[in-house]
C-alpha cells in the first residue's frame, strides 16, 4: 500500500510539474501573440488615420484659403458617412486664433477648445510640427444626425493632426481626425480567441504527453521500491530488474 501511494505521489508530482511548465509556455505564447497582434493593428490604424489627415489637408487647402467653409463642411459630412470608424473631423483656421471653422459633428463648430477629448490633446494638436498621431479617449457621446452614437465616453481613439499649408508653404490651419479603436479591439479579441484555442489544444496534447512521461519515469521507481521492500522483508536473493 505504501509503495502504491509513493508511486502515485511520484507520478502526480511529475505530471504537476510538467503541466505547470506547459501552462507557462502556452500562457507566454498567448500573451506574445496578443501583444503582437495589438501592436500590428494599432500601427495600421495610426498609418491609416495619418494618411487620411494628410490627404484631406491637401484637398481642402483652397477652400480654407478662400474661406469656403461651407464646402468643407459638406465634404466632411460625406467623408464621415463613408467612413464609419471616423468619429470626428475638425478644421481650424490659424488667422482666427485656431477657431474651428468646419466640424463634423457640427456641434464642435465655432469652438476653440472642443471638449470631446482632453485639453492636453487639443493643446498638442495646435502646436506647429509635422503630421502626427496620439492615442486618447472620448469625453462625451459623439453622434451624427439620424445615426446611432458612434462613440461613448471613455472609448479609445487615435487622433491624427496635420497642418494645412498653401502652395507657398504658409500654415493657414490645422485638421484633426479621430478614428475609433473599436475595430482594433475587436480584431485583437479575435486574435486572442484564436491564440487561446491553439493554447487549449497545445495544453491538451501537453497533458497527454505529461501523463505518458510521468508513467515512463515512475514505473522504474515503482519497481525499485517494490524490490527494496522485498529485500527489507528478508528476501536477500531478490534482484531488481530496472530496464534502461
Amino acid at each position: 500500500m505504501k509503495t502504491s501511494l509513493a508511486f502515485r505521489s511520484i507520478r502526480t508530482r511529475i505530471m504537476t510539474a510538467t503541466a505547470l511548465v506547459i501552462v507557462a509556455i502556452v500562457s507566454a505564447v498567448v500573451w506574445v501573440w496578443a501583444s503582437s497582434e495589438r501592436n500590428v493593428y494599432r500601427d495600421l490604424s495610426r498609418k491609416h488615420v495619418q494618411s487620411l489627415a494628410l490627404a484631406l489637408s491637401q484637398a481642402w487647402t483652397n477652400e480654407l484659403q478662400d474661406q469656403n467653409w461651407s464646402q468643407i463642411r459638406i465634404n466632411m459630412d460625406f467623408f464621415l458617412k463613408d467612413n464609419k470608424d471616423v468619429l470626428y473631423t475638425l478644421v481650424s483656421h490659424q488667422q482666427l486664433s485656431n477657431q474651428i471653422v468646419a466640424a463634423s459633428p457640427i456641434e464642435f463648430q465655432d469652438q476653440y477648445i472642443p471638449d470631446m477629448v482632453p485639453l492636453s490633446v487639443t493643446e498638442q494638436a495646435l502646436l506647429p510640427g509635422p503630421p502626427r498621431t496620439v492615442e486618447t479617449f472620448i469625453l462625451q457621446t459623439i453622434q451624427l444626425p439620424n445615426e446611432p452614437p458612434r462613440a461613448n465616453p471613455g472609448e479609445r481613439v487615435i487622433e491624427a493632426v496635420s497642418e494645412i499649408r498653401t502652395s507657398a508653404n504658409e500654415v493657414i490651419g490645422t485638421i484633426r481626425i479621430g478614428i475609433s479603436l473599436r475595430q482594433v479591439d475587436q480584431a485583437v479579441a479575435s486574435a486572442i480567441q484564436k491564440a487561446l484555442l491553439v493554447g487549449v489544444i497545445g495544453l491538451g496534447v501537453g497533458l497527454a504527453g505529461a501523463f505518458i512521461l510521468a508513467r515512463e519515469l515512475s514505473e522504474p521507481v515503482q519497481r525499485l521500491q517494490a524490490s527494496a521492500a522485498k529485500i527489507a522483508a528478508g528476501d536477500l536473493s531478490h534482484r531488481a530488474h530496472i530496464p534502461l
